[in-house]
Parts: C-alpha cells; sequence; structure tokens
C-alpha cells in the first residue's frame, strides 16, 4: 500500500526513530529521519514536501518546543501538522505542545497502532482544509467576476439596516449625478423622487424587512433635480444566523 505521504521524524533515540520509520514504511508512508535538528533538516524543509512532522521534544541544543514555534511562524512550514512524541506527560507539557502549534500528543511508550491512527486523521484533515481553502479560493475568484459583470451592467448600491448607503458602484453614481462620496453614509432617499407615492417605499419596506425580495419600477431624482426611471431588485444580505446584515438594490435604467 502507498500512501504518497512524506512523514518527517526528529527523535533522539535511535530505536524508537527506526521503529517509528519501520513501521511507517510497512503503511507506505514515505519518511525522513533524523536524531536531532541540524542543518540537513532545515534542508529538507526547504526542498521536500513534507506532509506531516513526527517531532520529539527532548532533543540537545534546541528542544521540540521551540522547533515546533520557529515551523510555525515560517510561512513554507506553517501549515504542516506537528505530531509530538515523548516521555513527558504532565499536564503543563501537554498544555505547552498545543500551545506552540502542534495538532496531537502521544506519549511514549506508545502502540504502533495509536501512532497510525493519529498519524491518518491529521493528514485526512490537513487534506479537508486544503480543500476547503481551494474551494474558498475559488469561489472568490468566480464571485469577483460575477460582481464586475454586474457592476458593469446594473446600478448597484448597498445600504445598512437604517437604510444609509454604504456603498454605490459607478454607474449608480454617474446616472444620479452624485460622486460616491457624496452618496456613502447619506439615506437612500437622497435620489427618492417627490412623484413615488410613501406606499410604495411602505411596501418595499416591509416585503425587505420580512426577508423577501422587492421588485418593482422606481422613478429616481437625480442631483441637478431631473429624473431617472430604473426597474430595480432589493433584496436582504442574511448572515449565518439568518439576520439580516444589509440590503443590496441591483437597478436596471428603463
Amino acid at each position: 500500500m502507498m500512501n504518497n505521504k512524506l512523514i518527517l521524524i526528529i527523535e533522539d533515540e535511535e530505536d524508537i526513530l527506526e521503529l517509528l520509520e519501520y513501521t511507517l514504511k510497512k503503511e507506505g508512508y514515505e519518511t525522513i529521519g533524523f536524531l536531532y535538528v541540524n542543518n540537513n533538516v532545515r534542508k529538507v524543509l526547504n526542498e521536500e514536501q513534507i506532509d506531516l512532522i513526527l517531532l520529539d521534544i527532548m532533543m540537545p541544543e534546541i528542544d521540540g518546543y521551540e522547533v515546533c514555534k520557529r515551523l510555525k511562524e515560517n510561512s513554507k512550514t506553517k501549515d504542516i501538522p506537528i505530531i509530538f512524541i515523548t516521555a513527558k506527560t504532565d499536564e503543563e507539557s501537554i498544555k505547552k505542545a498545543y500551545e506552540v502549534g502542534g495538532v496531537d500528543y502521544i506519549t511514549k511508550p506508545f502502540k504502533a497502532i495509536e501512532v497510525l491512527s493519529r498519524i491518518n486523521t491529521h493528514l485526512t484533515l490537513a487534506e479537508q482544509k486544503t480543500f476547503l481553502e481551494h474551494s474558498l479560493e475559488e469561489n472568490m475568484i468566480l464571485l469577483n467576476q460575477y460582481k464586475q459583470v454586474v457592476d458593469e451592467s446594473s446600478l448597484v448600491s448597498k445600504t445598512d439596516l437604517m437604510g444609509k448607503i454604504t456603498y454605490a458602484n459607478d454607474e449608480f453614481a454617474k446616472i444620479s449625478g452624485y460622486t460616491k462620496d457624496e452618496l456613502i453614509g447619506k439615506s437612500q432617499n437622497i435620489v427618492r423622487h417627490p412623484d413615488v407615492a410613501n406606499s410604495v417605499y411602505k411596501e418595499m419596506w416591509q416585503t425587505i424587512k420580512n426577508k423577501q425580495i422587492w421588485r418593482g419600477e422606481v422613478k429616481n431624482k437625480k442631483k441637478d433635480g431631473t429624473y431617472y426611471v430604473v426597474f430595480a431588485i432589493i433584496m436582504p444580505i442574511l448572515d449565518l444566523n439568518g439576520d439580516i446584515k444589509e440590503y443590496i438594490s441591483v437597478r436596471h435604467d428603463i
């Protein structure tokens, strides 16, 4: 069985290092082992794609805590899962291991099945984290493109819960005759035309406050007193709890 995962082991007891390498290689993992931190370890971290690190705490010159801390401060190695394997069993040592960035803590003597299970768990979690990060990045790229299309073709604005404008795109500013600075922070009423009955706005607010989408034609007033008519779609933006965070309006000049 080949796992195609490379695990770095830093362990100051040679017999335990050999046992760990034997156990992992038997399961198809690739391993690189060191008895203490030296320049070769740094070279491996710079040149190889390490998937997980098994790290002892008590080592000469620099202990495992400091090693972990430095790895987490390095942009290239900060996301590598680090599992401490050590004879230190006191609560303070375990607490410190997690505080410096370790994802797990295994005490000696350990069972091979325990080590393999922990490794499998954290490799799986790391893969899921990477997948979610890539999916999020891809979605953000797509959303930015969608936003660009809407901004180029529509009049877009956002308001807070009190109806004050928090965002206005170039097209909205252009047709209204106001600059963005003149719009931001002002009530949406800045473009309200007196010809539009109060009942229209009352219905609009009741609809969006009830978390529904309002659609309709609206006559708006420009800065110079002239008017323009738009077909507007106004909807509430909800947070993860389902509460209204803000309102967005997308209009088309008709």
